[in-house]
């Protein structure tokens, strides 16, 4: 019964990630930082669920580069995973509160550029 839960959060998180890029604002880029609270490295693209740091605005979902990417540039599953700490740089949702396309991530001292 657990299962059913956890399919539907992924589900909506995968659902989330197929977007086209027109959707994000890039105009108005910013980073953020703060613990990495949920991780779903899948295809077509690794989405996080972000807790700010000043928590002024509740958790972000952040769309993430194709897990293949991420691997080639240093960032394997195993390094984006819940509890880290991170700071990203993208662009917010046009539509969508509290979602964003990052740019880039940094974990640790080690920042990798997405696209």
């Amino acid at each position: 019964m657990l299962a059913l839960p956890k399919l539907l959060i992924g589900g909506a998180l995968l659902a989330a990630s197929h977007h086209g890029w027109a959707h994000y604002d890039t105009e108005r880029a910013f980073t953020l930082e703060g613990t990495i609270g949920q991780v779903d490295y899948v295809n077509p693209h690794v989405l996080v669920r972000v807790e700010p740091t000043d928590d002024s605005s509740g958790s972000w979902l952040a769309v993430l580069a194709p897990p293949s990417r991420m691997t080639r540039r240093g960032l394997p599953a195993d390094s984006v995973r819940v509890g880290v700490r991170a700071r990203l740089h993208g662009y917010p949702h046009k539509e969508t509160p509290r979602e964003m396309r990052a740019e880039r991530i940094t974990i640790g001292t080690r920042t990798t550029e997405l696209r």
